[in-house]
């Protein structure tokens, strides 16, 4: 039988870097709610596969399916500034390549 969603503490920021991290997230509040993986996945409307990949890291999982997950554990979803220069900014800071000097 499935049970309720019960609000739990959740850490207050976490900064998720990788599928792997954010994975490990959602499983540790599935499990701190005592919620089987079948009954999770029934109250957030996903299916247990889906939430399967999602709590491993492995990836396949529609980002709708993910914001799913993540309101029906009691977790939001925050953007921030990272404190480390992006991709985009090196590159713009750097001099461009020359490979036509010899």
């Amino acid at each position: 039988m499935a049970r309720s969603l019960a609000q739990a503490h959740a850490p207050a920021v976490l900064a998720v870097q990788s599928s792997d991290l954010l994975g490990r997230a959602i499983r540790a509040q599935r499990l701190s709610q005592k919620l089987r993986i079948d009954d999770a996945a029934g109250l957030c409307a996903v299916s247990s596969g889906a939430l399967s990949r999602l709590e491993t890291g492995k990836g396949g999982v529609q980002f709708d399916t993910v914001l799913r997950v993540l309101d029906g554990l009691g977790l939001g979803l925050a953007l921030m500034g990272k404190a480390t220069p992006t991709w985009l900014e090196l590159s713009r800071t750097s001099p461009p390549l020359n490979d036509d000097k010899p």
